[in-house]
């Protein structure tokens, strides 16, 4: 279903870069820094347009939740397992950023 491949779509964006956003080195100089900044600064529209793909996500598992009663709860895990995800990727990001901007 769209809702699924929607789903696994920002799942597999969110562990693709997880390992750049936990990442704890910071360069040993400032062009090194400067280097690792690059890609993380890269991912902030990548970032809009996955939170607007996520919203999109919850409207439409609405529409299964009236719809399709007997989906909604496989759904409902799918959503709240990306949605629990969401907000610590986003807060490593911000995490990452700051060292790199600050090293």
């Amino acid at each position: 279903t769209k809702f699924n491949a929607d789903a696994q779509y920002i799942l597999l964006w969110i562990k693709e870069k997880e390992s750049m956003v936990n990442d704890k080195n910071v360069g040993s100089d400032l062009h090194s820094a400067k280097k690792l900044l690059k890609p993380i600064e890269n991912l902030k529209p990548e970032l809009s347009e996955m939170e607007s793909r996520l919203e999109q996500l919850k409207e439409f598992f609405d529409t299964i939740k009236q719809n399709y009663p007997k989906q909604s709860p496989k759904a409902a895990e799918t959503l709240k397992v990306i949605t629990n995800m969401w907000p610590e990727f986003c807060k490593n990001h911000r995490a990452r950023l700051g060292a790199l901007e600050q090293a």
